[in-house]
């Protein structure tokens, strides 16, 4: 079977943006209860307590990951909704939380070498692991730690350190430095910045232009 090229996936996912906006202009729109796989037990619940309890019928992409090997635990919700929502939950945000730009170039992003490409290059579990040696450059101390949409169908571009195209606001609800589950359930640590061997995020993120919506929960 003839594999996709590059420029074939963006045409396709720039068509099913455009068809998912259509359904928003269209018609009002239905919302279902969100369904998490069996895997979402690996959490515990109050790890993704912000996360909505109902999502748009028409499109809604679930990720529950409990990868130890190439990155860290984490879950990850994409929706697209109306502006009515969109502008009731930004102004919330905004009232609560900094926002944080995806094409800032000073982010403190966890993981932020990954990409679909070279996710067997950085094994954590290899006898000598390959260590990225991230800039010593102290964006720490203007952000908090936001994660990197590395996987397929997640990942949308290597010009910026979030792995999401330049246009999102990334709003960070939760993080900070230390253990948050138990030993077994937590990657060793390799491949983070400096004073974030393991920690949590959480964040809602924001793009206007194509009216979608990205929630996390990331633990390392």
């Amino acid at each position: 079977m003839l594999g996709t090229t590059p420029f074939f996936d963006t045409i396709m996912r720039t068509l099913s943006i455009f068809l998912l906006l259509l359904v928003l202009i269209s018609c009002e729109l239905q919302y279902k209860e969100l369904q998490y796989p069996q895997e979402v037990d690996f959490f515990d619940s109050n790890f993704y307590q912000h996360f909505p309890t109902k999502v748009p019928s028409a499109y809604s992409q679930l990720t529950v990951s409990q990868n130890l090997s190439n990155s860290h635990p984490h879950i990850w919700l994409l929706y697209y909704d109306s502006d009515e929502h969109l502008d009731s939950l930004e102004t919330a945000l905004n009232s609560n939380f900094e926002a944080y730009l995806s094409e800032d170039t000073c982010l403190t992003v966890i993981e932020e070498h990954l990409n679909p490409n070279n996710l067997m290059d950085y094994d954590k579990s290899k006898y000598k692991p390959k260590i990225y040696k991230y800039k010593s450059i102290n964006c720490h101390e203007t952000s908090p730690p936001i994660p990197r949409f590395y996987s397929d169908s997640w990942f949308q571009t290597n010009s910026t350190k979030t792995g999401l195209n330049p246009g999102w606001k990334l709003y960070v609800i939760e993080a900070d430095t230390g253990t948050f589950m138990k030993d077994e359930k937590l990657p060793n640590g390799f491949n983070t910045p400096n004073g974030f061997k393991h920690g949590i995020s959480k964040g809602i993120a924001l793009n206007r232009e194509t009216n979608a919506i990205i929630y996390w929960a990331d633990v390392w």
